[in-house]
């Protein structure tokens, strides 16, 4: 069925396509499956700074593997934007907390009652009660890390190379990812931002199993 996805996906965009490689053993998975199909597809590695030495190695024993590095080192990102704590989601929240404008009143609020602007209980969008001491951290938080650090030198490359992207992303590694998968599949054609997703049905014994 990946074969399938990939394959879809290939001829879709007519062999315009690239896929992130983090050196990590899903990644790893995912080059050997599209590598046994198409050789020549490119696999783009961002190099973030934070790897440890022995993924760097890793990466130097693979072909056709294209580094991009992100604009601001991960330093300037913490000075600027704050340090990327628990997860996205609550970092968000906080960072909205942290910054206060007349602007985001009713933001704000969401964030810590659960009630949108109509007076609706919406609470997937509430800051959890035990991270709320945060809001009061001396210091900035932020989810916007991986926006810079990793999203943005994809989207650089994307830009200038017409490529579109596949990834090693699975849908039992979050609630979003789950939700996100039974709602447009592996192969998301019509987003503003289209993206392949084809191990996304896969399970971490899947993974351990395929590299047995």
């Amino acid at each position: 069925m990946t074969k399938e996805r990939i394959k879809e996906w290939y001829d879709y965009w007519k062999g315009e396509v690239y896929f992130s490689y983090s050196g990590g053993k899903d990644s790893s998975v995912l080059l050997h499956i599209v590598r046994s199909m198409y050789p020549d597809v490119p696999a783009v590695f961002v190099d973030t700074g934070l790897e440890y030495p022995e993924i760097k190695q890793l990466i130097k024993q693979n072909d056709n593997i294209i580094t991009v590095r992100p604009k601001m080192p991960f330093h300037k990102v913490i000075e600027n934007y704050g340090y990327p704590v628990i997860g996205k989601k609550q970092a968000r929240f906080i960072r909205d907390l942290q910054n206060p404008t007349p602007g985001n009143e009713a933001t704000r609020n969401l964030r810590l009652t659960g009630m949108n602007g109509n007076g609706e209980p919406c609470p997937s969008m509430k800051l959890a009660k035990k991270w709320l001491y945060l809001a009061d951290a001396p210091f900035k938080i932020s989810e916007q890390c991986c926006n810079i650090i990793k999203k943005e030198p994809f989207h650089k490359y994307v830009k200038e190379n017409k490529k579109r992207g596949m990834n090693d992303v699975m849908a039992h590694e979050s609630n979003k990812r789950e939700k996100d998968y039974l709602r447009q599949g592996c192969n998301a054609f019509n987003l503003k931002e289209p993206i392949s997703q084809p191990m996304a049905f896969w399970t971490e014994q899947d993974i351990l199993w395929y590299i047995k």
